[in-house]
């Protein structure tokens, strides 16, 4: 197993939309962080980080998803804040280790990016196990790729061979979007 770090060809559409992903994983990352340091102040609440963040979560998804002023959020894959939230558990996992700080609010000054996950399986029939490595997008020989959620987008360089990959990571630098993805051949 490795990882390929492409580069992608896009229109402004595109750019467009991959700007609103990560502008929608930042503000996910933000809120979570918020929250969870305003429940911090409470400390007749004993509970852990991560039965917190499982909280916030189900905060996200069942009342701030819900308002009309939030309803631009059901253009984006729910794997985008999922993942956000996930990077803020490991992060605050790593300050209370103490490997490293308090985690910062996330600006649109360092690079975007974000995470997409391919979650979902292929299920012969109801209450019958995954059929295995379903989970995973294959990818083929070629200058196109095929992102769960956001859909096929062209690529400076081809790919040379055929792989499969569950994890997509976009990443921004500078104007140019490059996608990273572990590969399985």
């Amino acid at each position: 197993m490795s990882s390929l770090k492409q580069e992608l060809k896009l229109n402004n559409k595109e750019r467009y939309k991959l700007a609103g992903c990560a502008g929608f994983s930042r503000l996910v990352y933000n809120f979570g962080l918020s929250l969870i340091t305003q429940s911090w102040e409470f400390e007749e609440i004993k509970a852990s980080d991560s039965k917190r963040l499982v909280e916030i979560e189900k905060v996200f998804t069942n009342h701030v998803k819900t308002k009309p002023e939030y309803t631009w959020m059901k253009d984006y894959p729910s794997a985008i804040y999922s993942s956000a939230l996930r990077n803020l558990a490991k992060a605050i996992e790593r300050w209370r280790k103490g490997y490293s700080g308090l985690t910062q609010f996330k600006s649109k000054r360092r690079g975007d990016s974000f995470t997409v996950l391919k979650k979902s399986g292929v299920y012969p029939a109801k209450g019958e196990p995954m059929i295995p490595f379903t989970n995973r997008q294959v990818l083929y020989p070629g200058k196109r790729i095929t992102i769960p959620g956001l859909g096929e987008f062209r690529q400076e360089q081809p790919i040379p061979f055929l792989c499969s990959s569950q994890t997509f990571t976009i990443a921004r630098v500078a104007n140019r979007w490059f996608v990273s993805f572990a590969r399985l051949c």
